[in-house]
């Protein structure tokens, strides 16, 4: 694996049972944290000159140590870091049921080991639980990038916001690896209105002059797009402020109520009754 350097042997030679200590320097690669470790074998090797005999009949024996070798074990840490985003390009607000956001799913490998099993996304919110986000070999410093999309319930609406967190993990020798957890906020934009729709009852004839009950029927929308939660109150100039329906009332939902009025002498004078109701 790498190159030794030893130093010279002594002037007198290196008696039996004397040693000299080499030394070597090796750089650690990923493949080595990958592995857990490295193992390095080595031998050692001389060459001189010795009587001539049977066993070194030319006079120059070659003689090779048996392999030892030495394992450094590698302190494998691995981690993730997850980045939750909404998306570039994506609506960052939501107003309507039908409003979709997307998610942006960021893991980045920040241990030191090549991941070994597919990266996965676990968020509740968004019903994701074992997501599938990227494959195995992310190498430390990478990153792989999945999403989702989002819509909105009324629930969220009525809240104002939605407020999402996800974790990321994977498999490592036998050991889940989770990272912590990250969270992404849209907001909610809401618009609350009514709108009420005033009328005299039809099935009450008049015949307009002095103590005639005039009846009016009410009817409220919920033209917004929150919930209303409390009771609605219609004002009218000539009846005055009542309640007309209590909640909840959804978007686009109806209540409604009736009133009347008693006409006066002055109403017979004027020709006609004019109210107006809010």
């Amino acid at each position: 694996r790498t190159t030794v350097s030893c130093p010279a042997v002594p002037s007198g030679g290196l008696a039996p049972s004397a040693f000299i200590d080499c030394t070597a320097s090796y750089t650690v690669t990923q493949m080595d944290l990958d592995d857990a470790g490295v193992t390095n074998i080595a031998t050692a090797s001389v060459s001189q000159p010795v009587v001539s005999s049977a066993t070194y009949p030319s006079g120059l024996a070659s003689v090779t140590s048996a392999p030892d070798s030495v394992t450094v074990p590698a302190a494998q840490m691995p981690m993730l870091e997850l980045d939750k985003r909404v998306k570039d390009g994506s609506a960052s607000t939501f107003a309507s049921t039908s409003d979709m956001v997307t998610f942006e799913f960021v893991v980045t490998n920040t241990g030191n080991v090549t991941t070994t099993s597919p990266i996965l996304i676990n968020d509740a919110d968004l019903g994701l639980s074992g997501f599938a986000c990227g494959p195995a070999g992310i190498a430390p410093g990478a990153s792989v990038t999945c999403e989702a999309t989002w819509q909105p319930s009324q629930d969220d609406i009525n809240n104002g916001a939605f407020t999402n967190t996800a974790s990321a993990e994977t498999t490592f020798d036998g050991s889940v690896v989770t990272s912590p957890d990250d969270s992404a906020t849209v907001q909610a934009i809401q618009n609350p209105g009514l709108t009420v729709t005033k009328m005299v009852d039809p099935n009450v004839p008049l015949a307009f002059s002095a103590g005639e009950t005039v009846s009016y029927d009410y009817v409220v929308m919920n033209s917004g797009n929150e919930t209303i939660f409390d009771p609605i109150s219609v004002s009218d100039n000539l009846i005055g402020t009542f309640v007309c329906g209590a909640g909840p009332l959804l978007p686009g939902e109806m209540t409604g109520c009736a009133m009347s009025y008693t006409i006066s002498v002055d109403d017979v004078r004027l020709g006609s009754v004019t109210n107006i109701a809010s």
